[in-house]
């Protein structure tokens, strides 16, 4: 294997190393506590499709594994939700970054923390709307409000609202959201063998030096 072939494995090394170094809490609103919620509708309803999405902000690049609501309904329910660049505009504004659909087990009538797991969302520094659309069209439920700490800002849709409409938090118009996840860095066992990747590399540099100067 020769210098070049040992160079190029240490960059894909690095490359490689996207994932998160542990996993944690990103963003956090803390419980709802509102006896209501924000209407999301299904197309069938009448003020549907009733979308909802909250904009959060991450200080580093990191990985989001994850995400939960406090969602409630009169039954279950298929949920599509999308990761959007907030400083684009409001949500669909511009493609999705990335899209998951979840299933929400709903039970009437109250609000519980449903969401996916198992995602490997790499997003650098910024600002994201992160958005809520039931896919069933008979789906009546909505999101519970008014968390103690509410996201920078809230955006809505349904029949009457002639698309995305932001709305600064207020009690009433905020939901609950945890994002998890973690730094966009290197773990430990990644080091290892991006260091382990290094050395080759320059075990293999001396050598051609050594062969050069011998002849």
């Amino acid at each position: 294997m020769n210098t070049k072939h040992l160079a190029v494995i240490s960059a894909a090394i690095v490359l490689a190393a996207g994932g998160p170094a542990f996993a944690g809490i990103l963003v956090d609103t803390g419980d709802a506590t509102l006896g209501q919620g924000l209407l999301l509708d299904g197309a069938n309803k009448v003020f549907g499709p009733a979308s909802l999405a909250g904009e959060f902000s991450l200080a580093t690049p990191s990985v989001v594994t994850g995400f939960s609501v406090q969602i409630g309904g009169l039954s279950g329910a298929q949920v599509t939700s999308s990761i959007y660049n907030a400083t684009l505009g409001a949500p669909a504004a511009s493609p999705p970054l990335f899209s998951t659909i979840w299933d929400a087990s709903v039970v009437c009538c109250g609000y519980s923390y449903q969401g996916p797991t198992g995602l490997q969302w790499t997003l650098p520094a910024g600002d994201y709307w992160l958005s809520f659309e039931a896919l069933d069209p008979d789906f009546q439920g909505g999101l519970q409000a008014g968390p103690p700490s509410p996201l920078a800002a809230y955006a809505y849709t349904a029949s009457y609202s002639n698309g995305w409409q932001v709305a600064a938090p207020s009690l009433t118009d905020s939901f609950s959201l945890k994002v998890f996840g973690g730094p966009a860095v290197p773990e430990p066992t990644t080091w290892t063998l991006m260091l382990l990747g290094f050395g080759l590399a320059g075990a293999g540099l001396r050598r051609r030096r050594s062969s050069s100067l011998a002849a």
